[in-house]
């Protein structure tokens, strides 16, 4: 990612730099603490949950880049900068008013449009509408408006982080946003584009034209879902503190930068490392109670079928009293130590009553209640 000049300065120039005026996030002022965080810092904050952990995932970074045809690092520059645009809709003046106070001592005024249609479809509607060609965010001149439908999918994706897509069939931008707003969201995102976004990595992605619209779709629930996680661990307070200071968002990037890593490691989802192979003695402790086991034909089979670094799906069946998940949990067991970062295989099987119990005990340690 390129690292702006000491002398350039990306969020303040001869206009008032309006985003900082903006929440993001906010909670009851509690006395020496920030009760707001500003709206470009949560924007940041999440764009850098994403981007660490594309760095540690490579295999999810590689899927996305082999979708989109650019290398691994223009892909990970054009996620971060969508994923910075997650929420364009909280500039609107309606989705402010939330929070009336704040509204009034940021912006000085008062609160007055009601907050009928959701942030997520408000950020996708405002870019589609203005942001865009309007405003020409990216700096595409005469061509932004005919890149519309190529980009559309992309700022659907990481705008519809709350568990459907937005909704652009019902209300306006003139309803919810004024001309501050908007002009504050165009400062955003032309900031987050010089930031996040190298002329590199952008004329890469508009260069597959029609391709990028195909791959959009294609990746749109991917990327919603890298929002979703990126989002939520970049809404953690414990690591995300609020700041309500404002700083040029250069200086602001690589202190969520180092948040995001910290915030990463504690939340448990990253990639487990490669294991050590266990044996069916090993993996359900037959060893330890000196118990002589000969496993069935199908739990032989399950330590030694060969494995692909490919989505496979199995449907294991044996003989009565077999123990099915013992040969299921071998073979997972292996698929994760022998294949890193990877858990697209998985085994179906349908236990009798019994067999349900006994594995609900072993798996859930409830011996009085059945699980599912």
């Amino acid at each position: 990612m390129r690292q702006p000049p000491a002398t350039e300065t990306l969020t303040h120039n001869a206009q008032p730099w309006l985003p900082h005026r903006y929440w993001g996030k906010a909670r009851p002022g509690i006395a020496g603490n920030a009760n707001y965080h500003p709206l470009p810092y949560h924007s940041l904050d999440v764009a850098a949950v994403g981007y660490a952990y594309l760095k540690v995932h490579p295999q999810l970074l590689s899927f996305f880049a082999q979708h989109l045809g650019m290398s691994s690092t223009a892909t990970r520059d054009w996620l971060c900068f969508w994923l910075a645009l997650h929420d364009l809709g909280k500039f609107a003046s309606a989705f402010q008013g939330l929070r009336e106070d704040l509204v009034r001592s940021l912006q000085q005024r008062d609160a007055t449009r009601a907050y009928t249609l959701r942030h997520d479809s408000l950020g996708a509607l405002v870019w589609k509408d203005r942001l865009l060609a309007q405003c020409d965010v990216l700096g595409l001149g005469a061509s932004a408006g005919k890149r519309l439908k190529q980009l559309m999918p992309w700022v659907l994706a990481v705008t519809g982080h709350h568990g459907e897509p937005p909704r652009l069939d019902i209300g306006t931008v003139d309803l919810n946003f004024d001309a501050t707003d908007i002009k504050a969201a165009a400062q955003f995102v032309a900031a987050a584009r010089r930031l996040l976004l190298p002329q590199d990595a952008l004329d890469a992605a508009l260069a597959l034209d029609k391709g990028l619209e195909r791959a959009g779709k294609h990746l749109s629930w991917w990327l919603a879902g890298l929002t979703v996680l990126s989002d939520w661990i970049g809404s953690n307070t414990e690591f995300f503190r609020y700041r309500e200071e404002e700083i040029p968002l250069e200086r602001y990037w690589p202190d969520a930068l180092d948040a995001a890593g910290h915030a990463l490691r504690a939340s448990g989802v990253l990639p487990q490392p490669r294991g050590v192979a266990h044996t069916l003695p090993q993996l359900f402790g037959w060893a330890a109670t000196g118990a002589t086991r000969t496993p069935t034909p199908l739990q032989s089979w399950a330590t030694k079928v060969p494995l692909l670094d490919t989505p496979q799906l199995y449907l294991l069946e044996d003989v009565t009293g077999a123990r099915h998940t013992h040969s299921g949990r071998q073979k997972d067991r292996r698929r994760h130590d022998a294949v890193p970062c990877c858990r697209r295989v998985r085994h179906v099987h349908r236990p009798e009553n019994a067999a349900a119990w006994q594995r609900s005990r072993r798996r859930v340690g409830d011996p009085h209640r059945p699980g599912i």
